[in-house]
């Protein structure tokens, strides 16, 4: 059963940009909420402030109204008597108090005087309060607050005070503002990335065990996550997945191992019977045809074999019982092994590997792997052709490659001819049951090693790369034959 957890990864990662929705989060609900108010409670501590600061100053000149009810006069002397005593009465506000007023031919002068021009002032009524923006003689537009008292014989006291004066305060207030915007911004982005890095690590949590599973660890699920997220249903969801498939391919295993075990044996016993009647059999037409039955039930007997070996490795039957073993070692017995087939087709096996390679694994299936590729080599290359068997160790790495010169296998099967029983010859006439680079794949994948296909020109290339046996270090000697 083939299972594309590529296409699965590739979805994941989409989701990993999609479906975090933030916005949708209890957290950003809070600190949007807490935010908010924020800045609710500073505009209103702004406004509130600016009322103060304006009503003090009416305040203050009303208690300086209240304290002169003998103010307005007609005798200009005892109004700038009073209008000094008022001065020093408001010397500690911002309230500066000019008397206007208005001769015969309507014009005005004020005391003290002004560099403002109070033309402005003729149509105000008594208890006039309004800003207004005046430019005096030097300097730029101030602002104004302004209350107008009507006084005896058509004159005013206009009492004003500077909005500037409240500039200070007003920028303290704003800055402050500003201030509580950009700590609660930095504030909401912090948040925002700490949930995004808990999203993130759950997304890691979820693509280690797909990993795990695709590498062989069929018991790997995703650690349960606590809070009920997306991201949770998700990963429950994906469990489900993953049980229900390692459920199916234990069945497809199983009935594998049922067929391969129920027929093995009454296949085995119709072999030997059939040597049997070899042996006593003097008819030369019948021993042919009984030596053909015998190589056909060979024939059956190596497929079931390969089925349950598959089987095994893709189970993981055998990883209790790895231990170090030395590829030099085996790739050597397999070159001496093939050196007889070779010579049968006139091709040339060079041995060109580093000792020792250590590795953790099965001896008998990386003896297995290593005969399986070389099988391969020899029995698809010409006569006269050329296998290269090399090895060596990179870094935490060893890499040990097969190279033929023979006709190779086109770029679009190399994963194809991976699966079980593909061949590339469709009409089958060549010898083999289509099983010997399934079983490659599945022991290459129960050592969490990987196994890649390159055409060369001509030929092929398949590289195995191993993770190294880290236990111990050893003196690098190179062996290099020819056979």
């Amino acid at each position: 059963m083939a299972v594309s957890w590529s296409n699965v990864k590739f979805h994941l990662g989409n989701f990993s940009k999609r479906s975090i929705r933030i916005t949708q989060t209890k957290m950003f609900k809070l600190i949007a909420v807490v935010y908010l108010l924020a800045q609710l409670l500073m505009f209103i501590l702004w406004i509130s402030t600016a009322k103060q600061y304006d009503d003090k100053q009416l305040t203050i000149i009303d208690n300086i109204l209240l304290n002169q009810s003998i103010l307005i006069p007609n005798n200009p002397k005892t109004i700038i008597s009073a209008l000094t005593k008022l001065h020093s009465e408001a010397t500690n506000s911002a309230i500066e108090i000019f008397h206007i007023n208005y001769d015969s031919a309507d014009r005005i002068s004020t005391t003290p005087t002004s560099s403002y021009d109070f033309e402005w002032t003729k149509g105000l009524t008594d208890n006039a309060v309004g800003t207004i923006k005046l430019k005096p003689n030097t300097g730029d537009y101030t602002e104004l607050r302004y209350l107008a008292k009507d006084t005896e014989g058509n004159n005013k006291l206009l009492f004003t005070y500077q909005l500037s004066d409240f500039d200070g305060l007003f920028s303290i207030i704003s800055n402050a503002w500003i201030i509580s915007r950009i700590i609660f911004l930095f504030t909401t982005i912090g948040l925002i990335g700490y949930v995004i890095s808990l999203r993130l690590k759950q997304l890691d949590l979820i693509v280690g065990a797909i990993d795990a599973f695709e590498g062989g660890e069929y018991t790997c699920r995703i650690p349960k996550i606590k809070k009920e997220t997306d991201i949770a249903k998700l990963a429950q969801r994906l469990n489900e997945v993953l049980d229900h498939t390692e459920y199916l391919m234990k069945n497809t295993r199983q009935i594998t191992n049922n067929i391969a075990h129920d027929l093995r044996k009454p296949l085995t016993r119709i072999r030997n019977r059939l040597e049997l009647l070899l042996i006593e059999t003097v008819d030369p037409n019948h021993i042919e045809e009984l030596e053909k039955s015998i190589n056909d039930a060979d024939n059956l007997l190596q497929t079931f074999n390969a089925l349950l070996s598959i089987s095994q490795a893709e189970t993981g039957a055998h990883r209790d019982s790895f231990e170090k073993i030395y590829l030099t070692e085996i790739c050597t017995d397999m070159v001496d092994l093939y050196s007889a087939v070779a010579e049968d087709k006139n091709i040339t096996i060079t041995l060109n590997i580093e000792e020792p390679l250590p590795i953790k694994g099965s001896k008998q299936l990386i003896t297995q792997l290593v005969s399986n590729l070389l099988d391969n080599a020899c029995k698809y290359i010409h006569e006269n052709g050329n296998i290269t068997v090399t090895g060596k160790r990179l870094g935490d790495h060893i890499k040990v490659a097969i190279i033929d010169d023979g006709p190779g296998i086109p770029s679009g099967y190399h994963h194809k001819v991976l699966e079980r029983f593909t061949r590339l010859d469709s009409a089958r006439t060549a010898e083999g049951n289509g099983l010997g680079l399934s079983l490659a794949k599945a022991v290459i994948s129960l050592h969490n090693a990987k196994m890649e296909f390159k055409n060369s020109d001509p030929g092929l290339i398949v590289e195995l790369t191993f993770i190294a046996d880290k236990e111990q270090h050893f003196e690098v000697r190179r062996n290099t034959r020819q056979l």
